[in-house]
């Protein structure tokens, strides 16, 4: 298992070659991506992973606790859940009609419909303004932090997303500083950096708000 994108500092990885390498020594792989979804459009069947999951409340804007998981159709098949739910059946109502073919094989039973309701209007609400938009807005906006953080800057200079990471003496205090301010940001525990994630919503005003507050 592995990241697309490191959650640390928004470098984006080589999913398809990892997966390759992977694969090659008879693993199998699983792709985080959920970092990716939402801010670039990724291609599961391109990376060639047996299974990429996701989550709806990050770059999505989606309610927290919708997510998604695809799974390889060859691979699925392989899958024998430890306890099969009726909803992974192919005739909920069978218990002898066998399992899906596919990834539904893994449900477990009946979900609330609501924040999925929420997830579906968050993906047309992203497809709708389009990752060109989305992305050319984010990359902008980020090339911007970047320059005015100077040396303190962890992330790599190269547009890779809209994460950014910056060097800070005391990272939770910075965090905190910054929130009084109505500014979120997250340390990253361990790295010495504080973390700021650029999304579409975000204008120059909100950039210039950090840079000046971190003054």
């Amino acid at each position: 298992m592995f990241s697309s994108l490191c959650w640390t500092d928004g470098t984006r990885l080589p999913v398809e070659t990892l997966t390759e390498i992977a694969q090659d020594a008879g693993a199998r792989v699983l792709v985080d991506a959920v970092q990716s979804v939402g801010q670039h459009p990724i291609d599961v069947e391109a990376w060639g992973a047996d299974a990429v999951a996701a989550a709806g409340h990050k770059w999505l804007l989606a309610p927290t606790g919708t997510g998604m998981l695809y799974v390889d159709p060859a691979f699925a098949q392989t899958l024998e859940p430890a306890t099969p739910g009726y909803m992974g059946l192919r005739d909920p109502a069978d218990d002898d009609s066998g399992l899906r073919p596919d990834a539904r094989r893994l449900e477990v039973g009946s979900v609330s419909p609501v924040p999925y309701a929420g997830l579906s209007e968050a993906i047309e609400v992203i497809e709708s303004i389009g990752y060109d938009r989305i992305t050319d807005r984010i990359e902008r906006l980020t090339d911007r932090l970047k320059a005015g953080l100077g040396d303190r800057l962890v992330s790599r200079t190269a547009f890779e997303s809209g994460l950014v990471a910056f060097g800070a003496d005391d990272p939770a205090a910075t965090a905190a500083a910054l929130a009084e301010e109505g500014i979120q940001v997250r340390d990253i525990p361990g790295t010495g950096t504080v973390r700021a994630s650029v999304h579409a919503f975000n204008d120059a005003s909100d950039v210039d708000a950090l840079l000046d507050a971190l003054e």
